[in-house]
């Protein structure tokens, strides 16, 4: 018999116990409908996809279909354009950042963070900041219970910030250690004791050892960093360094030391990296420097040698995988002729093959982010 602590609801959370009911017999009504779609270990059945425009889009059945939330959290937003999205491994807490970078509908409009407590089905505004701040990358705990999001910081603000949560979400800190930077992205390992956030210029990467309440540079190269991933453990942590054209970097030892694997192309902008629970399997999104359009890349041997998959050269971003790696999820902003509308893959044998996905009727997303349990 297994045991679990209680836990305390977060005081941003309303749900009834008739709405959990109704919520609830939903996740089952959609599962049953496609029983056979559905992992036997519930990997991968919750996704949630987010994009630039603010739509976000929610699924109870390893994507198969799609749906929006009862309540879309970019309607309660000054600025819609999401960036991050972090999700537990239950897929019942989840995490959404916005704001006005790489957006042209909201320039001088604050952005936020959104929390679900429901599976992605309800939303609110967590009270992350006192002031404005333009948020981007989101990660969380596999139980829910550590959150961390990362800012770059406000017209006439110095800086972003790196903002923790040790109770799901209900209240939040800032490390006096981590310091005023343009944070872009973060990651943390399944019990939240290992984290890193990734900035540009001097501070490079940041890493926190004690579930986020004090950060220490790491050995890591300086520079502008855009993407960041780590395994369960926190022992592999892998990141992309260079805006206008960089190359990858990996760590196979808490952040201690770094290298370069020589087979990832360099003079590329790699969006988004994901790995999976053991560090094994990677997989990167990048584009060369100054297209629009590239390729996703993987890597089998912990992120040593990588090579390009057999997806289309489309616009990619957002990527994510399930703990052992084999389904892979990736979202296209608009780009090509041939993606001008953006859109969702899939790999259900660790990144070598994609198929694109069917996304519901009328939807015509400039998608940026993706997160699957």
């Amino acid at each position: 018999v297994i045991h679990e602590r209680a836990r305390t609801r977060p005081p941003w959370c309303t749900l009834t116990h008739a709405m959990g009911f109704i919520i609830f017999a939903a996740i089952i009504a959609i599962g049953s409908a496609t029983k056979s779609a559905i992992p036997i270990n519930n990997t991968g059945v919750f996704q949630t996809a987010t994009s630039l425009d603010g739509d976000i889009l929610i699924s109870f059945n390893g994507g198969i279909n799609w749906t929006s939330p009862n309540i879309n959290p970019a309607s309660l937003a000054a600025c819609p354009a999401f960036q991050g999205v972090a999700m537990s491994s239950d897929g019942r807490y989840q995490l959404a950042t916005t704001g006005p970078a790489s957006s042209t509908t909201c320039t001088n409009a604050s952005g936020a963070v959104f929390g679900s407590y429901t599976y992605g089905t309800i939303w609110s505004t967590l009270a992350v900041s006192k002031r404005p701040d333009t948020f981007m990358g989101a990660a969380m705990s596999a139980s829910g219970q550590y959150q961390t999001v990362v800012s770059i910081g406000f017209p006439a603000l110095s800086g972003g910030q790196i903002y923790v949560s040790s109770n799901y979400g209900a209240n939040w800190s800032i490390p006096a250690t981590a310091g005023n930077a343009v944070w872009w992205t973060t990651a943390m390992s399944a019990s939240g004791q290992y984290q890193v956030a990734a900035s540009e210029a001097s501070l490079g990467i940041m890493l926190s050892t004690d579930f986020g309440q004090t950060w220490a540079t790491t050995g890591a190269s300086t520079g502008n960093y855009w993407a960041i991933a780590m395994d369960a453990t926190g022992q592999y942590i892998t990141a992309a360094i260079g805006f206008g054209g960089g190359w990858l970097t990996t760590s196979n030892d808490f952040g201690d030391t770094w290298s370069f694997p020589w087979t990832a192309p360099d003079g590329y902008f790699y969006y988004s990296i994901a790995i999976t629970a053991n560090g094994q399997f990677q997989f990167a999104t990048a584009h060369p420097n100054g297209a629009n359009d590239g390729n996703i890349y993987t890597s089998s041997d912990y992120g040593n040698t990588w090579k390009a998959t057999s997806a289309p050269v489309l616009n990619w971003r957002g990527i994510s995988t399930t703990a052992d790696g084999s389904l892979v999820e990736a979202v296209t902003g608009h780009g090509n002729s041939e993606d001008s509308i953006g859109s969702l893959y899939r790999s259900t044998d660790y990144g070598l093959t994609w198929a694109q996905v069917t996304l519901p009727t009328g939807v015509n997303a400039d998608w940026m982010s993706i997160a699957i349990n």
